[in-house]
């Protein structure tokens, strides 16, 4: 088992250490991210192949379509290193882990093929935080270069030693409150010098990038792309270098020819694919659907996609760091202590409710008492107060 996507290892840690046969059954990794499954047509409704009744033009159709499908397997793994919540865990720690660190794999299977491609993405690797309790604010840098150096030498030599060599794409805007971020990850990666790195870094917002590079047969590299909080900006881009690796792959196997593209069926069907992608690790790691998903899902920007995305943007965090260090097993943190001091004072204000309710039933047990004693049976009460004592 990967010991990165083992979830409930913690949980699972007394089975784990018993090291008794009788309990391998009960150890299940549970890994967190997302995986879908689907088939693909590369023809066309209407020049689908027209079956008949007999044997031999049905073998004929049945081997006809299965030469124009292809099956796609999309599985997103995340890290249980430094987890949690967008604006509770940034940056990277002393141990070289990165926040919201995801590996997505793209499978296409076809015939007896299959061909895979890796993508990863991770939070700007660099000790920074967003404190405080406004809207969007503005990020800090924690450490100073040296500290940041050694955190940065452990998570790049660790993706080194798995995937080998790394492109690190970064889509963090060049201008604006982004850009301290931006000019520290550029000056901690010159620094870091590293022949197994190429970095790539453009604004988003203002660039968009092609490629006419000849394609290989085999991933020799993989890519690392963050943006800030590595959903939004970083699922559009990500889904966009795995088109252009599909349509690559399928074009080696036949399937397309040297200049076709995939259809526009396929097209739909393989975004929304990526689309569901993007909103479960935003909704893991941020609480809401993806921003631009509507981009991810039909390659345009609208109006609906943008009232959307403001509304996510004011919404898309909540404290669920505590639970989320409870069943990892993390050390108590800020958000545990106050979890905790919630509940405490839920369970005081319940108390004083209940206190309270107590009280008030006592006292209209000594007002109806009073009443019998003072008020004659002849006489009718038509109003009346009550003095309490304070310490009552």
């Amino acid at each position: 088992v990967n010991r990165r996507f083992f979830w409930n290892k913690f949980m699972l840690k007394d089975l784990i250490d018993s090291k008794d046969p009788e309990a391998d059954i009960w150890i299940t990794p549970i890994m967190q991210g997302f995986i879908q499954i689907e088939r693909f047509n590369l023809l066309p409704d209407h020049d689908h192949p027209a079956t008949t009744s007999t044997a031999i033009h049905d073998k004929s159709s049945t081997e006809q379509r299965d030469r124009n499908e292809f099956g796609l397997l999309l599985i997103a793994r995340r890290s249980r290193f430094r987890a949690g919540t967008r604006y509770k865990r940034r940056g990277i720690d002393k141990s070289g882990s990165c926040a919201n660190f995801v590996e997505t794999e793209q499978i296409a299977t076809y015939n007896n093929h299959v061909l895979s491609f890796v993508v990863t993405r991770g939070s700007v690797p660099l000790f920074w935080s967003q404190p405080g309790i406004q809207y969007r604010p503005p990020p800090v840098i924690d450490k100073g270069q040296e500290d940041t150096q050694a955190a940065l030498g452990k998570h790049f030599n660790e993706l080194v030693s798995i995937y080998g060599d790394l492109i690190i794409i970064s889509l963090i805007d060049h201008v604006g409150r982004e850009k301290v971020i931006h000019d520290a990850f550029m000056k901690n990666i010159i620094t870091y010098n590293s022949p197994n790195l190429t970095f790539v870094s453009f604004d988003f917002h203002e660039y968009w990038i092609t490629s006419d590079k000849t394609p290989i047969c085999q991933q020799t590299c993989v890519m690392r792309v963050n943006c800030m909080d590595c959903l939004d900006r970083t699922n559009v881009v990500q889904a966009a270098i795995a088109r252009v690796v599909l349509e690559t792959q399928l074009r080696k196997l036949g399937c397309l020819l040297p200049e076709q593209s995939l259809p526009a069926c396929c097209r739909l069907q393989w975004q929304g694919m990526w689309a569901n992608c993007g909103d479960a690790i935003s909704r893991q790691y941020a609480g809401t659907d993806a921003l631009k998903g509507d981009f991810t899902r039909t390659g345009e920007r609208n109006v609906k996609g943008v009232m959307k995305d403001g509304y996510n943007s004011a919404n898309r965090d909540t404290y669920r760091q505590a639970v989320i260090d409870v069943m990892l097993g993390n050390p108590a943190t800020e958000e545990s202590h106050l979890l905790n001091l919630k509940r405490k004072i839920r369970q005081q204000l319940q108390k004083e409710d209940e206190w309270s309710a107590q009280r008030e039933e006592s006292a209209a047990h000594v007002i109806s008492h009073c009443q019998r004693l003072i008020v004659p049976e002849d006489e009718q009460q038509v109003a009346g107060w009550m003095l309490i004592n304070p310490q009552f």
